[in-house]
């Protein structure tokens, strides 16, 4: 005879396995709807960027591939294609990013890491002021001030063989970034610094941009090494507005300040700028040279009376000046060097200036008002010329000494009204202050 224990247990036998074949069959279908939940993402966000893309001007959308796990954050975006309307593209090799999750909890979107390889894109500006990548159109940017506002972060990018087209009404210019790394970037922590390192291609040049910024502090601040290798001046003209040449090379160290969003900026630079083979137009004439090696500091600070200041030394060959539209040579100086130099809004201040091989001309006048020289006549020749304590602006020009030496001065009357007087003067004549 069985026990009543031994006969509830043989009754609850059936009834337990069912309910564990129950959990079982739920935890399997669970199992199963994150399996195709997980699936179906990345078809999803394909699906969802390529509809945005095609919504917002592109003609052409495609992605090769999403990969994408919310689990550890990765996202990962291989063979982005887009074109548009007036045949602009955008095309990605490969995007990847890492999210973390916790801190949403605190209104913080925070990207761990940033990866970029092989981006193509057109970049063009309307004329209405918007901007357009690729075929799509950017909306405008709104400010908006919003209580307990989400702050961003990113822990590290890295970006390579980027390629931007550039097309505004200034410039046409095909920029390649080559690398462009920059890490600890968190709007939360503005005190840290942001190390970035920058090497591009651009007007027919290289430059490379390293150092560190503090773009969410108060004051910003960015403190850099920039250097600058053959690039264009003429590719330059559209933005300086008039005809400009020559090879730049630069060496500089980079200081820049600004305060809070009404604060004056302030910048400084310090180094080496040279220019080979450079010409500017100034008016109707025409400023060139082999070289020109500029060794000084730049300071600009807005707000103050006089708000910038060039301070250094010049070293210059084989300059000219020049009247292309009538022809003439108006001046020619195998060497130049000023010492001391300080060029100010209103005033400059030089120490001393040695002019070598000097060759002045004399520039006809206008027909109207007396019949053009029949021939270009010197007005001074010299060896050199040495000045000191110079000082001109506006209302003054002034130096305490002039020296030539090796010089001839020609004075000469107009073709048909008579005589040419030449004087010598004898070398190392100094002109009374």
């Amino acid at each position: 005879m069985s026990r009543p224990e031994e006969d509830d247990n043989a009754a609850n036998g059936p009834a337990e396995a069912l309910a564990k074949r129950k959990r079982a069959t739920r935890l399997l279908r669970g199992v199963a709807l994150v399996a195709l939940v997980l699936l179906l993402l990345p078809h999803g966000i394909r699906w969802g960027m390529t509809t945005w893309l095609d919504e917002n001007g592109a003609v052409e959308s495609r992605i090769e591939n999403v990969d994408f796990n919310p689990f550890t954050g990765h996202l990962a975006i291989a063979g982005l294609t887009v074109r548009g309307a007036e045949e602009e593209r955008l095309v990605c090799k490969r995007f990847e990013v890492n999210f973390d999750w916790l801190p949403l909890a605190n209104k913080r979107l925070e990207v761990v890491r940033l990866k970029v390889q092989g981006l193509d894109v057109d970049i063009r500006r309307r004329g209405d002021g918007r901007w357009v990548l690729g075929g799509i159109a950017l909306p405008p940017q709104e400010k908006k001030e919003e209580k307990g506002e989400w702050h961003w972060g990113l822990g590290s990018a890295s970006l390579s063989r980027l390629a931007l087209d550039l097309h505004t009404e200034e410039i046409d210019e095909r920029f390649i970034v080559d690398q462009l790394h920059l890490a600890n970037l968190y709007s939360w922590e503005g005190v840290d610094a942001t190390p970035f390192r920058l090497q591009l291609s651009a007007f027919g040049g290289d430059m490379v941009m390293k150092g560190h910024g503090r773009p969410f502090a108060t004051p910003i601040s960015i403190d850099a090494d920039l250097r600058i290798e053959g690039m264009a001046l003429n590719t330059l003209e559209p933005l300086v507005e008039r005809p400009i040449g020559g090879e730049l090379d630069v060496d500089l160290a980079v200081q820049a300040e600004k305060g809070a969003s009404d604060g004056p900026l302030q910048f400084q630079t310090s180094g080496e700028i040279d220019v080979a083979d450079f010409l500017i137009a100034v008016g109707d004439l025409r400023l060139s040279g082999a070289s020109l090696d500029w060794t000084g500091a730049f300071r600009f600070s807005a707000g103050e009376e006089r708000p910038w200041a060039l301070e250094g030394d010049l070293v210059a060959e084989t300059v000219a000046l020049d009247d292309p539209g009538q022809g003439l040579n108006m001046a020619r100086i195998d060497g130049l060097e000023a010492e001391g130099a300080q060029v100010l809004p209103d005033d400059v201040i030089i120490d001393s200036a040695l002019l070598s091989s000097l060759e002045a001309f004399e520039r006809p006048q206008v027909e109207e008002q007396a019949p053009a020289l029949e021939k270009v006549t010197h007005l001074l020749e010299a060896d050199k010329l040495e000045l000191g304590a110079m000082r001109f602006n506006d209302e003054v020009m002034r130096f305490e000494r002039a020296i030539l030496t090796g010089a001839e001065i020609h004075m000469v009357r107009r073709p048909g009204m008579g005589m040419e007087l030449s004087a010598w003067l004898e070398e190392d004549q100094q002109a009374p202050k």
